[in-house]
């Protein structure tokens, strides 16, 4: 039982990631850096995600119980948060492409 949670939690936290996905994005960023120049950003970016990953983890849900926003509630609101992110990438660029030929 606490291999699975433990699987099921490393699953969540690779797909949250995006290590695959971000190998392009961190190439581009340090292009101009040398091998070693890029180990140290690396290191420093990993650490600071660790670190912003940690706080949240600990004091998330006490800022959510002071501010009296239960579990349910948060899901809901990311939801529509991630609804209205992908309505602008489904329909933003046509509308402001006609809004600047309009123009």
């Amino acid at each position: 039982m606490l291999f699975h949670r433990l699987a099921e939690n490393l699953v969540t936290l690779i797909v949250v990631l995006d290590p695959v996905g971000s190998v392009p994005i961190f190439l581009h960023a340090t292009a101009h850096a040398g091998a070693r120049e890029r180990t140290k950003i690396a290191v420093a970016a990993t650490a600071v995600a660790l670190l912003v990953l940690m706080l949240f983890l600990h004091f998330a849900q006490y800022l959510l119980n002071e501010m009296h926003i239960g579990i349910p509630a948060f899901r809901i609101a990311g939801g529509a948060v991630l609804l209205v992110f992908a309505l602008r990438m489904i329909f933003g660029g046509q509308h402001e492409e006609t809004a600047a030929e309009s123009a």
